[in-house]
């Protein structure tokens, strides 16, 4: 196992989705095992008009003491760690197999997000995460065929859906330089 999850995590989701039933898909900040204090992943936005990449950060700030955490809107929510809505599931199905090892978590929050429903990061640290043991067995070759592999297929599954995001040409384009 290369996540470690503080004990009261579900109870943690489940009150943050209910609290905002617009949000179908529920994740924490994550940081990393090593460095507790340093964030891993938060929120994610995807194919950004005039950026380089793909996957850009969108920072959740973090909880002030004694208040409530927030849930900030993303694109994607990390697939290490989320909570999703019956609802979501019913509407969209579940994880695509098709995205094997690499961007599959992706897929299914831009689904989700097509099918009105919103995705979201809790402001709140419940996951400490040590890295990817599919990656270590795997081999960054292989790693990095399905990460391009994937992408394409992420691409042509979900042409821009918010004007901040790339379309058409400049999106195959830039994944042509990736």
């Amino acid at each position: 196992n290369d996540t470690v999850v503080a004990p009261a995590i579900a109870s943690r989701l489940a009150a943050a989705a209910e609290a905002h039933p617009d949000f179908g898909i529920v994740g924490p900040v994550i940081s990393y095992m090593e460095e507790p204090g340093v964030v891993r992943t938060d929120g994610c936005l995807f194919n950004l008009r005039g950026k380089d990449g793909f996957f850009h950060r969108l920072e959740v700030p973090p909880v002030a003491e004694g208040a409530l955490p927030t849930v900030t809107e993303v694109d994607i929510v990390n697939g290490c760690c989320l909570m999703v809505s019956k609802q979501v599931v019913e509407r969209v199905g579940l994880i695509d197999e098709a995205f094997f090892l690499v961007h599959e978590e992706s897929d299914f929050c831009l689904r989700a997000q097509r099918a009105g429903f919103k995705c979201g990061v809790l402001a709140d640290v419940l996951v400490w995460h040590k890295g990817s043991s599919s990656f270590k067995r795997a081999g960054s070759g292989l790693q990095r065929y399905f990460d391009v592999r994937n992408l394409r297929r992420l691409l042509a599954r979900h042409p821009a859906a918010h004007a901040r995001q790339r379309r058409g040409r400049d999106a195959w384009l830039e994944y042509l330089k990736y």
